[in-house]
């Protein structure tokens, strides 16, 4: 009965339907895929998480942002609130980017209230097909929140946190998700 549990265990491997042994370590085994973070600003809560996914060539990020009332008050943010920019390493050179000019025209609002937040996803790389972040490479995101108003009706864009992202020289990644302190005016 044995040697029959191996040959099927070793046909779904080659059909790729398996993967290693229960307790094997191998390659992602010990990786740190996913951190979280919350911080308020102005009354609104902001729950960061990031999770490191495996793309066909390295490793991407996808962000889960939820935001909401913190004070039980009503708040306005721009509708396509969020903007990321940041820079990644690859062959020990620094590239930076910018999702800079999301704003809409004319300024459309979304409200915040104590019944009703908010959830956004958004996903590094932008395109999927792209190359992902490789062995030895790391990337590093800044979350921002673009035309945020205060309760006093002013317009701010508030960072909200930091995404890293590194991948070992063995292939694992990690992904580590920090608050970004506030400079208080």
């Amino acid at each position: 009965m044995k040697w029959r549990e191996a040959v099927l265990a070793a046909a779904l491997v080659a059909a790729g339907c398996g993967g290693h042994a229960k307790g094997a370590k191998g390659p992602g085994a010990n990786e740190k895929r996913s951190g979280k973070t919350s911080m308020v600003i102005d009354g609104v809560r902001f729950d960061v998480g990031a999770r490191a996914r495996e793309l066909p060539v390295g490793w991407g990020v996808t962000l889960q942002i939820r935001i909401s009332s913190n004070d039980g008050k009503e708040h306005w943010l721009e509708a396509n609130p969020l903007l990321l920019k940041g820079s990644y390493t690859r062959k020990k050179q620094t590239h930076a980017f910018d999702e800079g000019g999301l704003m809409v025209y004319p300024p459309k609002r979304v409200k915040i209230g104590p019944k009703k937040g908010m959830k956004i996803t958004k996903k590094f790389p932008f395109n999927p097909k792209e190359v992902g972040i490789l062995e030895d490479e790391s990337l590093r995101l800044e979350v921002k929140v673009v035309g945020m108003l205060t309760l006093d009706g002013s317009i701010i864009t508030p960072d909200v946190a930091t995404v890293t992202l590194d991948v070992a020289k063995n292939g694992t990644a990690r992904v580590e998700v920090k608050p970004i302190e506030q400079a208080v005016p």
